[in-house]
């Protein structure tokens, strides 16, 4: 039976107060837009978390960034998106799914719901792109200049789903004249690594960047057991390009367009059964690093397909600064896999039935568009004030096997979300040591087949922080927030599809 659910929901409740003084304590482990220290001062690393290029020590929220060559280190080997775990504080990120579906944790908070269309509390943005879907989230990090990992609930810019905090990924934008550069790279089991980027100036303000990003390694696993008759697993093959087209035709106007895609071919998450023994460190005996004995699965095999592309406008009237950001996302999706890790006639250890399912996403479709307009940022009083619109359309499915092509169960569903939402902030700065900033986000939640709920003033959240300067050496930071998750959709048809909303997240955090 289709139900709808219609959320109004509350987009963070904030009030931050901080005392600064040429110290930031958000850990900045580095950002290629900075300005160079000099005579013994700090290097002033700029950030956008407030989407708008600032000071980190400015910004009253606990960030991280990480510099392009950083970034170098951390995705070399064949890593994907799950290389930045545990690179800087509070972020750790893991995943059930292989190369695709990352989980993302900050400060302990995120979501181990592995169904292809849960939300999840911790927000991944893309040059400016909300990746809403989990699958889309695991887009290969490349050419990339910086991220930047803001803890905490940022509804008031950001929206829905941020209660833990964001993930932006920033890739290197076209301006860098004639130029480029070649990665390579090679790997146990015929790993091989490619990556590279070459930037084109056409003249009349026109520039283009092309990168891309290609990587394998050869199957190393044996499946004693499968139905391939001792195949092998645990190889891939991925590929993804990004094209970016910049136009500046004078010093008012900088436009953007962005297209993208990936493509990913090869094994789907490795299972391995009665590895660990109750009350002992460790793997034990039965653990073996290139065999299993599959009887499911089918060879494990796992398939993406992903393209989009977006457009940024910004146009700088003097004291009016406009920004349009266009988004669109597709994808398709399979993977299969024996999840019990074993084989009931061969073990390893005891395994009382076979686990044998594949889950999919037969079309996504995604699209965005923010608008945003803002006054210039060294008046007394600056301000920004914008509007969010959001749709995605996503059919997905779930198979249960009994035997290599028998299929015991089949399982469909299909989503359609639609949101809106107004939102803006202003800062008053008293000094040069003072300044205040107060925001406030409204937001609208439509999604089918979930039932509906909430009640009309929650969806009203104002955000206020007050940030003081009186000494070096000395940083505070204090800040109240409120936040909401969207609801999620249960798999089975017997379970209620209805998870009362809001997921509301309260905190005060102290730091010196």
């Amino acid at each position: 039976m289709k139900k709808t659910h219609k959320n109004q929901s509350l987009m963070c409740v904030s009030i931050a107060a901080m005392f600064v003084a040429g110290y930031s304590p958000f850990a900045a482990q580095a950002q290629e837009v900075a300005t160079p220290a000099s005579n013994g001062q700090i290097e002033v690393v700029l950030v956008t978390a407030r989407k708008k290029s600032e000071a980190s020590q400015d910004v009253p929220n606990s960030l991280s960034t990480v510099r392009g060559d950083q970034l170098t280190q951390i995705t070399s080997g064949g890593s994907d998106i799950s290389a930045i775990s545990a690179r800087v504080p509070s972020l750790v990120v893991e995943s059930s799914f292989g190369r695709i579906f990352p989980r993302i944790y900050i400060r302990g908070l995120g979501n181990t719901d592995f169904d292809l269309n849960a939300s999840q509390p911790v927000s991944l943005i893309y040059d400016d792109i909300v990746y809403e879907n989990p699958v889309l989230k695991g887009f290969p990090v490349f050419d990339v200049g910086r991220i930047e990992v803001l803890r905490g609930p940022q509804g008031t810019l950001f929206g829905r789903n941020t209660p833990a905090g964001v993930v932006k990924f920033e890739s290197v934008r076209p301006g860098a004249g004639n130029a480029g550069y070649v990665k390579l790279g090679v790997r146990s089991f015929h790993g091989f690594d490619a990556e590279g980027a070459y930037d084109m100036e056409l003249g009349n303000g026109l520039d283009v960047r092309h990168s891309g990003l290609f990587q394998r390694q050869a199957d190393w696993i044996h499946a004693g057991d499968s139905p391939s008759n001792n195949a092998k697993l645990g190889g891939y093959e991925e590929k993804a390009v990004r094209a970016q087209i910049r136009w500046r035709p004078n010093e008012q106007l900088d436009a953007t367009l962005n297209m993208h895609g990936r493509d990913l071919e090869g094994t789907s998450q490795i299972f391995r059964a009665n590895v660990m023994t109750r009350g002992i460190q460790g793997l034990n005996s039965n653990f073996r690093r290139n065999r299993v004995t599959y009887d499911g699965g089918f060879g494990n095999e796992q398939n993406l397909n992903s393209k989009g592309a977006s457009l940024n406008v910004t146009y700088d009237a003097g004291d009016l600064t406009f920004t349009s950001i266009t988004g669109y996302e597709t994808l398709r999706f399979y993977g299969r896999g024996d999840i019990d890790g074993g084989s009931m006639a061969s073990g390893p250890g005891f395994i009382p039935f076979p686990a044998d399912s594949a889950d999919g996403i037969d079309g996504l479709e995604q699209w965005t568009q923010e608008v945003r307009l803002s006054s210039d940022t060294t008046n007394a009083i600056s301000w920004q004030v914008g509007g969010y619109y959001f749709s995605e359309n996503l059919s997905i499915f779930s198979l249960a096997f009994f035997s290599p092509t028998g299929v015991f169960s089949d399982a469909r569903q299909t989503q359609e979300t639609r949101s809106w939402a107004l939102f803006g902030s202003t800062t008053y700065k008293a000094s040069d040591k003072l300044n205040f900033t107060a925001g406030l986000r409204y937001s609208n939640d439509d999604k089918d087949l979930v039932a509906s709920g909430g009640e009309f003033l929650r969806p009203l959240g104002p955000w206020l922080s007050r940030t003081l300067n009186p000494r070096p050496v000395v940083v505070w930071h204090c800040c109240y927030e409120r936040e909401i998750r969207a609801v999620n959709f249960g798999r089975s048809r017997h379970q209620s599809l209805c998870h009362e909303p809001p997921f509301a997240c309260r905190f005060v955090s102290l730091c010196l």
